[in-house]
């Protein structure tokens, strides 16, 4: 096991060095005065941030609490605890740490811990399709996103995580239903080698079994699904909130604020990744090459750049006023989505993948300059991720917990 260990948080290392790598490459011009300028916030929208996310801890418990109906009543205050001990150790010990939640609810309950294995794998399902359906009524619905020139590659991106959600449902349902033969199949597998681990490995193949029957009836699925979506919501207007404490703070308003290369120009001249750099005569020179190619010429107009499509009465302005306070929950939504790839690649006490994403999703997306860009993947990561660790360590103090011990243990009984 700690080979394995070893071996996974060594993969996780070179691929974030690779994306750092990358970072560092594209920001040699890195503007540190521009960085520390951009580190003062309005701190409002952080309180409300932090407060939507210890909401969403609450929603999660009162969901599992609804997953455990079919094995044990409870309510959900007593849930909570575990929670935002259970995101703490993930703050704080990475992926590993995300089993210390169905420990502590297992021991708390006074039931096996396989069975909440099932429903932390159900929980998983549940996440990744309520973020599935948010991103695909985004992608295809809202008015915010259809001049964005990713448009098209979001809603195929929307179309395969639906896909793979469908999937991921049919293989749960199918373990579920062949649950008897499964368990037959390991314990004659597992019998060869020792009756005790056969015993053992049919009772933990029951007990997760009884874990994926958390979801018995169609009304207690939809409950589900809405607190799912529900909780991902929120998440996204927390999201927001932390993008809506980088105010303009100059008088004049957006006009004192750098012009920056925007997404649809960058895209046009082949170029996605100097998107949010500011609009030079030396980046103008770098583009003008690729947009010529293509039929397009750069002219100056009533004090402002336009593409203009040769031959024709095209044109388009070029340049953006970067702000992210401008960002509604629907980017927010496909930073979600981003954020979620990204946190395969989570570090403990450090995060990494997460915010490497968001970085490059502001970015390219959405035009906004790196310096601004590190500045809120950092802010975002300290409210999201961070933020319950205080409390987490008093909850777990007050109830002589060990997360590292807890977790050692999770993994050993699982």
């Amino acid at each position: 096991m700690k080979t394995k260990r070893i071996f996974s948080t060594g993969i996780s290392i070179a691929l974030l060095s690779l994306l750092v790598y990358w970072q560092v490459r594209n920001y040699r011009s890195f503007d540190w005065a521009r960085f520390r300028d951009s580190t003062h916030v309005n701190t409002v929208p952080i309180l409300t941030a932090v407060a939507l996310i210890y909401l969403t801890y609450a929603l999660r418990a009162l969901r599992w609490k609804m997953f455990l109906q079919p094995v044990c009543r409870t309510r959900t205050a007593r849930l909570i605890s575990p929670m935002v001990i259970g995101f703490s150790s993930l703050a704080l010990l990475g992926r590993p740490g995300d089993f210390v939640r169905p420990y502590l609810i297992a021991r708390k309950e006074k039931i096996s811990l396989s069975s909440q294995i099932g429903i932390w794998t159900i929980e998983r399902i549940f996440d990744i399709g309520a973020l599935a359906v948010l991103m695909a009524v985004d992608v295809l619905f809202s008015s915010q996103l259809r001049s964005n020139p990713y448009i098209r590659s979001f809603r195929f991106a929307a179309a395969g995580l639906c896909v793979f959600v469908v999937l991921l449902v049919t293989i749960a349902a199918m373990a579920n239903k062949h649950a008897n033969s499964l368990g037959r199949f390991v314990d004659r597998m597992t019998a060869r080698f020792s009756g005790n681990w056969a015993r053992l490995a049919t009772q933990k193949m029951r007990d997760f079994a009884q874990g994926l029957k958390a979801v018995s009836t169609a009304k207690l699925f939809w409950q589900l699904a809405a607190v799912s979506i529900a909780t991902w919501l929120i998440v996204a207007i927390s999201y927001r909130q932390v993008a809506h404490a980088y105010v303009v703070n100059s008088p004049s308003g957006a006009s004192d604020i750098p012009v920056s290369l925007d997404v649809e120009t960058a895209k046009l001249a082949g170029s996605p990744a100097l998107a949010g750099q500011e609009l030079t005569p030396t980046l103008l020179g770098k583009l003008a090459p690729s947009l010529s190619q293509k039929g397009y010429m750069v002219q100056m107009k009533q004090n402002s750049f336009w593409v203009i499509q040769k031959g024709t009465s095209v044109a388009m302005p070029m340049g953006a006023h970067p702000n992210l306070a401008r960002l509604g929950v629907s980017q927010m939504i496909l930073l979600l989505g981003l954020g979620m790839l990204g946190s395969i690649l989570q570090l403990p006490a450090i995060g990494g993948g997460t915010q490497l994403a968001v970085i490059s999703g502001v970015e390219v997306l959405y035009g906004i300059p790196p310096e601004l860009a590190i500045s809120f993947a950092i802010l975002l990561w300290l409210v999201t991720y961070i933020s319950c660790v205080p409390l987490g360590l008093i909850l777990a103090q007050r109830e002589h917990l060990s997360m590292r011990g807890s977790m050692k243990r999770a993994s050993s009984l699982s």
